[in-house]
Formats: structure tokens, sequence, C-alpha cells
């Protein structure tokens, strides 16, 4: 049987602060829900916007990244993994939550609560884990460096 996945392409707002922790390695990670509007006409013509709203997780350097500079409010192209999170209710019941395991994101617009001067270059970010399904160059792996071509950095 082969293996299968999820990709997931977003471009959305941050709707929530970004939410901190550390994993008992003591690597990084990071949970906040971003935000995807469109708008359809409805049967009698009239314009209706619905908003979708997902969790979204990243762990390690891009964690990291997204903690340095990204916030409510910041517009963000990203792509990463879907999974289903488990988690029990107050009652006891089985519960499933989509989430969205980010493994590269693209600041598209600032949000309006971190001043300027704090500012990182915009551009767009790759985690490390993803190096390891990375296409391989003469049989080596692309070195764990940034990249930066055309305002655009990865990690590889």
């Amino acid at each position: 049987m082969s293996r299968g996945f999820f990709k997931v392409i977003a471009k959305g707002n941050v709707g929530s602060d970004i939410d901190v922790g550390n994993l008992p390695s003591g690597d990084m990670v990071v949970n906040f829900s971003m935000a995807a509007s469109e708008w359809y006409k409805d049967a009698q013509g009239n314009k209706v916007e619905r908003t979708e709203w997902f969790k979204m997780t990243a762990y390690r350097k891009t964690a990291e990244l997204i903690n340095e500079m990204v916030q409510k409010g910041t517009e963000l192209y990203l792509e990463g993994k879907l999974i289903n999170s488990k988690w029990q209710d107050q009652h006891g019941n089985d519960k499933k939550t989509p989430e969205v395991i980010v493994s590269s994101f693209d600041v598209l617009r600032r949000g309006k609560e971190r001043p300027l001067a704090d500012a990182q270059p915009q551009g767009q970010y790759q985690s490390q884990e993803q190096s390891a399904s990375a296409p391989q160059n003469n049989g080596y792996m692309q070195p764990p460096a940034r990249q930066q071509q055309n305002n655009r950095v990865n990690n590889y």
C-alpha cells in the first residue's frame, strides 16, 4: 500500500496571539489560529462573506521564526500538512480537530501591533523538518543554510 498525505496551502490572517511552548526536548512549539474569508452571492444576489478558522502549529526553527515575525493580524501564505488532533472534552468524549502543521510560510503583510523597528525582512521560510524529504543533489542533501533569492529566505 502506498503512503498518502494531505498537503495544505493557505493564505489568510492570523487571528490570535502566538501561543509559545516547549517540547520535552526543549524545542519550541507555537500555536495560533488563522482565518480566511471568501465571498459569494446567495440566491437573491446578495454578497455574503464566509470565514473559516483553523488551528496552526509549528515546531522547532519554523516556530522560532513565527514567534519572531508574526503577530495577530499578520497576513500569511503558508504550506503544511493536515492532521486530526485528538483530545477529550469535559465529559470524557473523544474529539478530533483539524490542525495544520506548518512547514513553510511567507509573510505577506504585517499585523499592526508590532512596531516596524522590530520587523524582520519579509520572505518565505521553510522548516528543517522538510529537508528530509527534499530532493537530493548528486546524492547529497542541501546544506542547512539560508539562501536569499528575490526577497525570499529558505531554511533547508
